[in-house]
C-alpha cells in the first residue's frame, strides 16, 4: 500500500487564502483600520508550518473602527471614542479524522478601550473577554471546558493592576451556552466557582446519575440538533439549528 499523500501545504495555502480574502472584505468595507495582520496571519499560515500536519497562524491586534451598537451601563462612558481590538492565536490538525478535535491550540482575545469621565477628568476604561481551548496538561485548582469563553482574565487584570482602571460593563457578547436546569445549573456554580479538590462528591454514583439524565434531558436533543444542521435530513428537524445559533443561518 502506498503511503498516504500529505495534503498539508495545500491546507495551509487554502486557510491562508481565506484569511486573505477576509482582509480584502474588511478593508473595503472599512471596518478595521488596518488588516496588515490578517495579510501576516495569511502569510504565517502559509509558510510557517507549526509541526508537521499542522497548520496555525497569529492575528496580531486588529483595531475596529466603530465599536457599533453595543449597550454601555455607564453613563459616563463615551462610546464615540471606544475602540475593540481582536487578536488571536490558533493551530489545528491538516487533516484531522471526523472524531477528532480539529484544533490543538486556541488563545482570542477581545479587548474593548475607551474614557470614563471621572468628575472633571477623562480615564480610560477597559474591558476584556477572552476564548481559550485549554491545555489539560497544566494544573489548574478549577474545572476547565475544553473551549471556553470569559469576560476578564489576565489582559484585564494587567489593566487593573497597573492603572486602576474602570471597567467597561457592556450587555455583548451573548454567548451561546449549554441549556441548563437547577441540577445542571448547581454543577455549572460549583465547578466554576469551587475548587476541584473540594468536587470529589462529583464523582459519586448519585451525583453522577443526577447530571447524567439532565445531560441526556437537555444536552443530546441540542447536539444531535446542531449534528443534524450538516445531515441530508436537516430540514426536517424539529428544532432548528439556526435558533441555537443564529449564525448558522449565513450557511443556508
Amino acid at each position: 500500500m502506498s503511503p498516504r499523500k500529505d495534503n498539508s501545504s495545500a491546507i495551509r495555502a487554502k486557510i491562508a487564502s481565506g484569511l486573505g480574502n477576509l482582509a480584502q472584505l474588511l478593508n473595503k468595507e472599512k471596518i478595521v483600520r488596518d488588516v496588515s495582520p490578517l495579510y501576516k496571519a495569511a502569510e504565517m499560515c502559509r509558510n510557517n508550518a507549526p509541526a508537521k500536519g499542522i497548520w496555525g497562524y497569529d492575528v496580531e491586534p486588529l483595531i475596529f473602527r466603530d465599536l457599533g451598537e453595543i449597550k454601555v451601563f455607564q453613563n459616563k462612558f463615551d462610546t464615540s471614542n471606544a475602540t475593540i481590538t481582536f487578536s488571536m492565536t490558533v493551530k489545528g490538525k491538516c487533516e484531522p479524522s471526523e472524531d477528532e478535535d480539529p484544533l490543538t491550540t486556541l488563545g482570542m482575545q477581545i479587548i474593548m478601550s475607551g474614557e470614563y469621565e471621572d468628575d472633571t477628568d477623562l480615564k480610560p476604561a477597559f474591558s476584556a473577554w477572552h476564548l481559550d481551548r485549554h491545555n489539560s496538561e497544566s494544573e489548574s485548582a478549577f474545572l476547565h471546558p475544553l473551549y471556553h469563553l470569559s469576560f476578564g482574565g489576565m489582559h484585564l487584570e494587567s489593566q487593573l493592576d497597573k492603572k486602576n482602571t474602570p471597567v467597561i460593563l457592556a450587555d455583548t457578547p451573548r454567548i451561546v451556552h449549554l441549556p441548563m436546569d437547577a441540577i445542571l445549573g448547581i454543577d455549572f456554580v460549583l465547578t466554576n466557582f469551587w475548587q476541584t479538590s473540594a468536587l470529589g462528591f462529583r464523582n459519586e454514583g448519585a451525583y453522577v446519575n443526577l447530571l447524567a439524565e439532565s445531560q441526556r434531558n437537555l444536552w443530546k436533543p441540542y447536539f444531535d440538533t446542531l449534528h443534524g444542521f450538516w445531515q441530508a435530513n436537516a430540514h426536517a428537524l424539529s428544532w432548528s439549528p439556526i435558533e441555537i445559533i443564529p449564525q448558522l443561518a449565513n450557511n443556508l
